[in-house]
């Protein structure tokens, strides 16, 4: 394991309603391409809609960089999308979502 590895799994084990948003915003970043970020965006989209009523989705609004804000808010979207509509992923293109960070 490299230490982003170790980093990235200590990091998904804490992932609580209030501080989901701001853990996803942290793969979105430049330096944050690695696999294990991804593996991290992963999970973290995961819990934000398994917990969707409890994670406050209005303050992606106030993120910072807002450059990668629109990526952000069409990952949750379409994580919740296939979730709830399964059968939806053989109708449409194959996602850009969970490959590698844009």
């Amino acid at each position: 394991h490299d230490i982003r590895e170790t980093a990235s799994n200590s990091i998904s084990k804490g992932i609580t309603c209030d501080n989901a948003v701001g853990i996803l915003r942290l793969t979105y970043l430049p330096q944050s391409k690695h696999r294990s970020m991804v593996k991290l965006r992963e999970k973290v989209l995961q819990f934000i809609c398994d917990n969707f009523k409890k994670v406050p989705i209005p303050s992606i609004r106030e993120l910072e960089h807002s450059n990668f804000g629109h990526n952000l808010m069409a990952d949750i979207l379409e994580t919740f999308f296939y979730r709830e509509n399964p059968d939806a992923k053989k109708l449409y293109e194959k996602s850009t979502l969970l490959t590698e960070p844009r």
